[in-house]
């Protein structure tokens, strides 16, 4: 029928599996939400999470939160929707274990948690460990890590103190990224067709193309699979290998996205509003 009842860790739950279709609406505003996310946050290891597995089951740690932790989040109607997701993917054979699914569903869907986790991981507080111990635990049951390029689209102010060339940075939550550069850079680019040069200047726009390394795919079990995504775990670091100025013609040259346009110092970028920022793995 339109609902299902699954059991999943002992609890039965009520799936809405049509809220997803809705949440299809928002994906633009989701997707630029995740990227954006603490961006200027670049210090600092992060909350330090616990090496042993959880004594609580994922569902159980999030059936206990407070309201006051998720405000804006049906938390119930969402592990419903996650459950009618999650024993679809298990039925179909994932490689994954069902709690890496849902943690994955979850962290990818339209909601505070992703936001809360990671503002609890900025700010070492420990409240969220489970859900992050978890998401961690899933991203290195991925099998392969993408050792290519994957691509992170900022439509607004980057603080450029923080991403001088040579600079040696750390995100020290959950960061997302994409594989697909159309994903990345949909959000601003639409400012630069839409309205000439004036227009488009208003507007600051970050792409950072980063040789990558350690992010892993997480498409296979997003809300999302359509965003092509790419997620770094917590702590991980980056140099800055070049600034250059933004210009949509590096992505139709072969490897040209690598290393396109002239370089610019720190005081030259301050003078662009559009700009992409070329980082690279720190091996950890």
């Amino acid at each position: 029928g339109a609902h299902e009842c699954l059991k999943l860790d002992g609890v039965y739950g009520v799936a809405a599996p049509e809220r997803r279709g809705r949440a299809q609406a928002s994906t633009k505003a989701t997707v630029q939400a995740r990227m954006e996310d603490g961006i200027n946050h670049t210090t600092g290891a992060g909350a330090a999470l616990p090496q042993e597995r959880p004594q609580q089951t994922l569902e159980q740690f999030l059936r206990s939160l407070p309201k006051e932790m998720v405000p804006d989040t049906d938390l119930y109607g969402l592990l419903g929707e996650s459950k009618y997701f999650v024993a679809n993917e298990v039925a179909g054979g994932s490689a994954m274990g069902w709690q890496h699914v849902l943690v994955t569903y979850l962290y990818t869907t339209e909601s505070d948690i992703y936001r809360e986790v990671n503002r609890a991981l900025r700010e070492a507080r420990s409240e969220w460990n489970d859900f992050a111990w978890w998401l961690r635990d899933a991203l290195a049951n991925v099998p392969a890590p993408a050792k290519d390029i994957v691509y992170r689209g900022v439509p607004g102010a980057v603080e450029l103190d923080s991403y001088g060339p040579g600079s040696i940075i750390t995100w020290p939550a959950f960061s997302s990224t994409s594989r697909d550069w159309r994903v990345a850079i949909r959000f601003f680019q639409a400012v630069l067709d839409s309205g000439g040069e004036e227009e488009g200047e208003a507007q600051p726009r970050n792409l950072f193309v980063i040789r990558a390394q350690s992010a892993k795919a997480v498409s296979m079990c997003s809300a999302y699979p359509e965003e092509a995504e790419y997620l770094y775990p917590p702590g991980t670091q980056f140099q800055v290998r070049k600034i250059a100025g933004y210009n949509p013609a590096m992505f139709h040259f072969a490897g040209a996205d690598l290393d396109f346009g002239w370089a610019l110092t720190l005081e030259e970028a301050k003078q662009h509003t559009a700009l992409t920022i070329y980082l690279e793995e720190v091996a950890g």
